[in-house]
């Protein structure tokens, strides 16, 4: 994210209707559920400055689930939604996002939840797509929700609507494949051959 995102709406109680609209800056929650907005500057008011854990850009945005805090009626573990609406442009097929999960996690569109697919695997993150096509032109609200559990987190960073289909799987898979062995080739060929001694004769 290279700027600090419009108004969202964030979910970190037991009932949906609880939104907030403001989040942490560099900060965390202590076993709660809430979301926090990561990026340069100090670390949770102190006068210290951290490298911020962010997948691109300048800022990347933190979903924690856990407990919630002052409802002591409600002992379960909460999930937590990062939400905003908006107009899905005209001639869109496809959402791309880059998420870093350490907890099980959906992604829904206009209250439907949206099959993801990996299509980009590094070694911190990994880029899902999904195909909103019939979502063009139609203003819908994007929603990415962790499990309620009693402590995990997942970063997001990179949402993209884009014209661009996603990748099916098995095209994916064969583009892997041909990487591979194109690494396995590089290899063969940078490797010395070997001498092989030779036996005197008589």
């Amino acid at each position: 994210i290279e700027n600090s995102p419009a108004r969202l709406s964030i979910f970190p109680s037991i009932r949906a209707a609880e939104a907030e609209s403001l989040a942490h800056y560099n900060g965390s929650f202590l076993n709660g559920a809430g979301a926090s907005l990561r990026g340069p500057g100090p670390w949770g008011g102190e006068a210290i400055t951290i490298v911020p854990n962010v997948i691109a850009g300048n800022y990347s945005a933190l979903i924690q689930c856990g407990f919630p805090l002052f409802h002591p009626t409600q002992p379960s573990p909460s999930s937590a939604s990062l939400a905003q609406i908006g107009l899905v442009s005209s001639g869109t097929h496809s959402l791309f996002l880059s998420i870093d999960a350490h907890v099980p996690f959906s992604v829904s569109l206009g209250g439907q939840s949206l099959g993801l697919e990996p299509v980009q695997q590094s070694s911190t993150y990994t880029v899902f797509g999904a195909d909103v096509t019939s979502f063009a032109n139609q203003d819908a609200e994007l929603r990415i929700t962790t499990a309620a559990l009693g402590f995990g987190y997942l970063w997001v960073d990179s949402i993209n609507f884009s014209p661009i289909p996603v990748p099916e799987p098995n095209v994916i898979a064969l583009v892997a494949v041909a990487g591979l062995l194109f690494a396995l080739k590089l290899v063969r060929l940078r490797r010395p051959a070997q001498r092989h001694a030779s036996t005197p004769l008589g």
